[in-house]
C-alpha cells in the first residue's frame, strides 16, 4: 500500500469544519453511518468475548434455551408485579 503524504492527511479540525458546512440531512446520514460502524465493531467484540468464554462449554439445546427464557420471563413478571404494589 502506498503511504499517504502528510499533505493528504485531514485533521479533526478540518473534518469538523466540513461537518459544520453540511446540511442537517447529510449530517444525520453521517451520524447514522458512524453509529452503525460503532455498533458493528462492538457487536463483533462482544461475540468474540462470548465465544472465548464459552469455548469449553457444550452447546445449549433448544429445550434448555426455551426453559431459560421462560425462567427469565417469570422473574420479570414477578418484578413488575412487585413494583406495581
Amino acid at each position: 500500500m502506498a503511504q499517504r503524504k502528510p499533505q493528504d492527511r485531514v485533521s479533526v479540525t478540518q473534518v469538523l469544519r466540513l461537518i459544520e458546512k453540511m446540511t442537517d440531512e447529510d449530517r444525520q446520514e453521517l451520524y447514522r453511518r458512524l453509529d452503525l460502524k460503532s455498533w458493528g465493531e462492538a457487536w463483533r467484540a462482544l461475540c468474540a468475548k462470548v465465544d472465548d468464554q464459552t469455548r469449553d462449554l457444550p452447546p445449549l439445546t433448544d429445550a434448555e434455551i426455551v426453559a431459560e427464557m421462560k425462567e427469565i420471563r417469570a422473574e420479570l413478571k414477578e418484578e413488575r408485579a412487585q413494583s406495581g404494589n
